[in-house]
């Protein structure tokens, strides 16, 4: 009688064993692109990024959640990406958020959570409260930090490469 070969970690000897594993989003934006330009299987995706194939199912079911994340500015932090049941106010905070920061805006936390107020009422959320810990989940969902910027940066006027240049010159 002969046993057959059993590997002493458990897994079955043809299968390739990868422990769970958490992808940062530009790890996932480039499986996706693997994906979709060199057309690679399931199974070679699983090989290639070392992961298992229900992890490689859910990234590309996912695809246009994830790239709107990459372009949105999201990071590259390990997260999963979890519905708050406030995203109307949410993405509507944000847009905000990123005009003002355009705009050179000094934006503070309770400012952010006023102007949360006023999206839910402006999309008539009457349960929503704008709290301590909104604002932390909504800080580190988008990865925004209130450090103080030192006057002297905020008096800077931008001047362009070409500009600097010529007025160096002369």
């Amino acid at each position: 009688m002969v046993i057959p070969y059993m590997p002493l970690d458990g897994s079955s000897p043809g299968k390739a064993k990868y422990s769970k594993r958490v992808f940062t989003l530009s790890e996932k934006a480039a499986l996706i692109k693997c994906s979709e330009t060199e057309r690679l299987s399931v199974k070679e995706l699983t090989e290639r990024f070392k992961c298992g194939k229900t992890a490689v199912y859910d990234i590309l079911k996912r695809k246009s959640e994830i790239l709107e994340q990459c372009l949105l500015g999201a990071g590259s932090r390990k997260r999963k990406f979890r519905k708050t049941g406030n995203e109307e106010v949410n993405k509507a905070v944000w847009q905000w958020f990123v005009e003002a920061k355009s705009n050179n805006f000094n934006v503070t936390g309770p400012l952010l959570q006023a102007q949360a107020k006023l999206a839910a009422e402006h999309l008539g959320k009457t349960d929503f409260k704008a709290s301590n810990g909104w604002l932390d989940s909504f800080r580190t969902r988008h990865s925004i930090s209130f450090k103080q910027r030192s006057s002297e940066a905020t008096q800077v006027c931008p001047v362009t490469h070409t500009e600097w240049d010529e007025y160096s010159e002369k």
